[in-house]
């Protein structure tokens, strides 16, 4: 017997190629749309009863209908490992000791169960935001674990396809006519060879090809030396660059291969948040739609919800360039035509399967006031106003597994429960306590080196030209690995040798050439000022007193006078040590042994 579900009053976002939007209602034959009442035409209860008996009726006043979300990048993987991203980029991604062990820990068979509960989380939590069909990119995954554990609901609910990153996975998913996607994670991997193997195995099954790559720094270089050439033009001359491709976070992307790709059909994959959080630079500030390329939203490491990553994308992307219609459909529409389901998924259409999501507009905060209803209005409300937590409802093929934020599959409680134990362990795993104390204690000590100062100054003060320079401050923030020189050279004062001589450089000094060093050279003495006399310092007319300095033949120096006067002088300065010192010596007793050793007794001395 047939089952029927209507939903009316509701405001209906439809995505279809006319452009449908307003208050209509909507009849679900077990599980697919099954008609549109653009016209109102089952305007009262009784009249849906005569022609629809038995019919379940769900009245979505002050409800916005759009079609379910994809999540075109999800990986599972981290779904509870968010902290151990903090300060580290793409680069940094495989060095990342946290996240190996982590992987260690979840690939053993020995944890099969702690996998299990950490796929069921990230796919109810994709659930609960409104995320009826994913694409997981977890290397978790494998055959084993699909084997056992294909029974349990949270691989049945959703539209999963899987993207293999091993050739024996992916071989196990061609026989059981899984279509899925081939992965490629790292920049290296791609060779001649590689790429002949994934041209085959496009032939052989229903499989796109997942480039993971173009994320590091260097990878452009490493595919420049292999080929002398972009990636995208080895592709191109090949007959590869087609809708069969998709692109994951292409961050290193180049002006001109944009140019190159424009209208080729290409499949990109943005995750907002890792692209921010991860990437060095930002992607061509979103602007990739105008190459005619199909992009679409994943919420990869760090992203929590396709909402949020639709928001970010909103708020980076320059003004008027991205409409909230393209912006929307970018998670709706754009990601059924890269897995080849626009035929069953991405719009509300009829016969078409009936995965829908209900926003609540009901709370003050949530009204929808626009007197004017189109697909542009009624998308820029949910994309400014609402967030997942406002999904009410849900049907996923023709079922209610959501009513009034009430999930039918799972146990909220418990849910809670086994996720905050899971949580626990992954910390634990990570060793996150013990590497965080290993960075504060390297951040004191680099504190404690520096004294606290950020700003790195070098004040050169040689040459003719220092009044052209202005001084430079280094306010940015600079990494442990990366080293600047900020010079400056405007206004310099000499730098001082000698403790307590800044005030010397207040005078004027003239250089004199000595033509004979016999007749003394003037010096300036040295001034102690005693406290009753430091106001001389201050005083412009006050002059340094100068004195005349001898050098002798033994390399002595006396004070002004005449030669003569200087040698008596040098004279008596000697006699006086040497009587001073026989002196010394008659006060004294001295001791004298002949032979010194260890172990002295009383009859030795």
């Amino acid at each position: 017997m047939d089952r029927y579900l209507i939903l009316k009053n509701a405001l209906v976002l439809t995505f279809d190629k006319d452009d449908n939007v307003g208050y209509y209602n909507i009849v679900i034959k077990n599980n697919i749309i099954h008609q549109i009442d653009y016209y109102n035409d089952l305007v009262s209860d009784r009249t849906i009863y005569t022609k629809y008996p038995g019919v379940n009726i769900i009245d979505a006043k002050d409800k916005i209908i759009i079609p379910a979300l994809f999540n075109s990048n999800i990986n599972s993987s981290y779904a509870l490992s968010g902290v151990f991203f903090e300060r580290i980029n793409y680069d940094k991604l495989p060095d990342n000791l946290s996240l190996s062990l982590l992987d260690k820990y979840f690939t053993s068979s020995e944890n099969k169960q702690d996998l299990k509960n950490l796929i069921t989380f990230s796919y109810f939590r994709a659930l609960s935001n409104g995320e009826l069909f994913l694409n997981e990119t977890s290397g978790y995954l494998s055959k084993d674990f699909l084997q056992e554990f294909h029974k349990y609901n949270f691989l049945i609910v959703q539209d999963i396809v899987m993207t293999s990153f091993s050739e024996a996975f992916s071989r196990y998913l061609n026989e059981i006519k899984k279509f899925h996607c081939i992965g490629m994670t790292d920049d290296e991997e791609i060779t001649n060879y590689s790429l002949t193997s994934a041209a085959k195995a496009l032939k052989e099954g229903r499989r796109k090809i997942y480039f993971d790559i173009l994320k590091k720094s260097s990878g452009q270089e490493h595919i420049r030396r292999t080929f002398s050439k972009s990636i995208f033009k080895v592709l191109g001359e090949n007959d590869f660059l087609d809708g069969r491709l998709i692109f994951s976070n292409p961050v290193n992307i180049q002006k001109d291969e944009l140019d190159y790709l424009s209208d080729k059909k290409v499949n990109i994959i943005l995750c907002p948040s890792d692209i921010v959080k991860l990437g060095e630079k930002k992607l061509e500030s979103f602007e990739l739609l105008k190459y005619g390329l199909n992009v679409s939203f994943g919420t990869g490491y760090l992203g929590t919800s396709i909402i949020s990553e639709i928001k970010l994308c909103s708020h980076l992307a320059k003004k008027g360039n991205l409409s909230y219609r393209s912006l929307l459909k970018m998670a709706v529409v754009n990601p059924a035509r890269m897995f080849d389901v626009s035929e069953s998924h991405g719009s509300i259409e009829k016969n078409k399967i009936a995965n829908l999501i209900m926003f609540d507009v009901s709370d003050l905060r949530n009204y929808f006031l626009s007197p004017d209803v189109s697909s542009e209005k009624v998308a820029e409300h949910i994309i400014e106003n609402l967030d997942s937590k406002d999904i009410s409802d849900i049907i996923i093929k023709g079922n209610v597994i959501r009513r009034d934020y009430r999930s039918k599959l799972f146990d909220i409680d418990t849910m809670k429960t086994n996720t905050s134990a899971l949580t626990k362990k992954i910390i634990e795993i990570g060793k996150y306590y013990e590497f965080k104390e290993k960075y504060l204690m390297r951040k004191r000590i680099k504190e404690l080196s520096t004294g606290g100062k950020e700003e790195r100054k070098i004040i050169i003060t040689t040459g003719p030209e220092e009044s052209r320079f202005s001084s430079l401050k280094d306010n940015s923030v600079i990494s442990e690995s990366e080293f600047r020189v900020v010079a400056t050279k405007k206004n310099v004062t000499p730098i001082n040798t000698v403790e307590g001589d800044d005030d010397v450089f207040s005078n004027d000094f003239s250089v004199e050439e000595i033509s004979n060093i016999n007749e003394g050279i003037v010096m300036y003495d040295n001034v102690f000022f005693s406290s009753s006399e430091s106001s001389m310092k201050n005083n412009p007319d006050y002059e340094i007193p100068k004195k005349k300095i001898f050098f002798d033949d033994v390399g002595g120096v006396s004070d002004s006078g005449t030669r003569e006067d200087e040698i008596k002088l040098i004279g008596n300065k000697q006699d006086k040590k040497e009587s001073q010192t026989k002196k010394d010596s008659g006060d004294k007793p001295v001791f004298k042994k002949d032979k010194l050793r260890f172990g002295f007794t009383d009859t030795d001395q």
